[in-house]
């Protein structure tokens, strides 16, 4: 299928490719490349090739939830580590559309590697990423309104991120959420809702939200006191090496 864009150079013809069930699987640009999307099922993604090279590789659970994703040149991963190249990549890839490589680019200013540190870069390939609804970048566009990097502090802004990948199983938002419904930041405290996304974190094994709900049904916060229940998940957390469930056994 042949598609055109303009630009300020004229015409650039974006040659895309979909697959039987209607998913893009390659997109063509001219003097850029290729990037593929490799799919499985009903078009879940598991990896991403930029002119056939791994660009990402992603791992997900029963449920097709994704549990890891691993950037080739970014970890190191079959070739030397070069941060320089790894953000070459990943805009080729980010200006060509990739949410995860949209995603990816922000981190990359965000801290500073490859790439000159540029909050407000950053949060421009966030906010990219984001509006292909891509978990991951809306628990990042969370953390630079909570920090208030490139752009000016809102917990509500946060909260309303954190909440959108809350709701697509990222475990970090969820337990960023449920910090916000404890503490009144950017929302209405409210221990019931803090109790539950903690729970739902812990359930994907985070421990500091094991220690959260395990200390939230010691003391009968948002849920009915239960020692029973405090002492499972502090072990739970306690077994991951985190020190304050560690300590909380101990008394």
């Amino acid at each position: 299928m042949l598609r055109s864009s303009s630009s300020t150079d004229g015409q650039i013809t974006t040659r895309l490719l979909y697959d039987v069930l209607g998913n893009r699987s390659t997109t063509h640009v001219p003097d850029a490349g290729a990037i593929a999307w490799q799919r499985y099922g009903s078009g879940h993604v598991h990896g991403v090739l930029f002119n056939g090279a791994t660009l990402a590789d992603i791992e997900r659970d029963k449920l097709h939830r994704e549990t890891l994703r691993t950037q080739v040149y970014s970890t190191g991963h079959g070739v030397a580590q070069d941060y320089t190249q790894a953000a070459s990549w990943f805009r080729k890839a980010a200006e060509q559309g990739n949410a995860i490589a949209q995603d990816n680019l922000g981190m990359m200013y965000a801290t500073g590697q490859g790439v000159t540190k540029d909050n407000t870069q950053a949060l421009s390939w966030f906010r990219k990423a984001t509006e292909q609804g891509l978990a991951d970048a809306q628990y990042n566009l969370g953390v630079m309104y909570q920090a208030g990097q490139g752009v000016a502090k809102d917990d509500t802004q946060a909260t309303f991120w954190w909440r959108k990948a809350a709701e697509q199983g990222n475990a970090k938002a969820q337990n960023n959420l449920a910090v916000m419904y404890q503490k009144g930041w950017g929302v209405a405290k409210d221990d019931k809702q803090a109790a539950y996304w903690y729970r739902k974190a812990a359930e994907q094994g985070t421990a500091p939200s094991q220690y959260d709900l395990g200390m939230m049904y010691r003391k009968g916060q948002g849920v009915p006191k239960d020692e029973t229940q405090a002492q499972a998940w502090l072990r739970k957390a306690a077994a991951q090496g985190n020190t304050d469930a560690q300590k909380a056994l101990e008394k």
